[in-house]
């Protein structure tokens, strides 16, 4: 199931040795950015270009780049499976029995060898 955030960027995070913006949301497994917004219109995707093995977004228009933008991001893939989420939950669950019960019988046992 994708879920889909916005993020603002500003001139903070330009950096001038890639031509481009540091996006370190690009950093989540399967993010995608779907769409850029400069004061309410949507950029036209020829104007940028998505760095995925740098988390950037470099300005490739001859145009000025804008000072802020806001980005559109989808992350298509869940982060967490829902069987790894299960595994924890009963892990919270049944460790903190297991635990009582390994003091119980360490208080029980330990005095009698001392």
């Amino acid at each position: 199931m994708a879920f889909t955030f916005t993020i603002n960027v500003s001139e903070v995070s330009w950096n001038t040795d890639l031509g481009g913006w540091v996006c370190p949301v690009l950093k989540i497994p399967s993010s995608k950015i779907e769409a850029i917004y400069v004061e309410g219109e949507k950029l036209d995707d020829k104007k940028y270009q998505v760095l995925n093995d740098h988390n950037a977004i470099r300005w490739t228009s001859e145009k000025s780049q804008p000072n802020s933008f806001t980005v559109s991001v989808v992350i298509e893939k869940e982060l967490s499976t829902k069987e790894l989420t299960l595994k924890w939950k009963k892990l919270a669950i049944f460790m903190p029995l297991i635990c009582s019960l390994l003091s119980l019988l360490a208080g029980i046992y330990i005095p009698k060898n001392f």
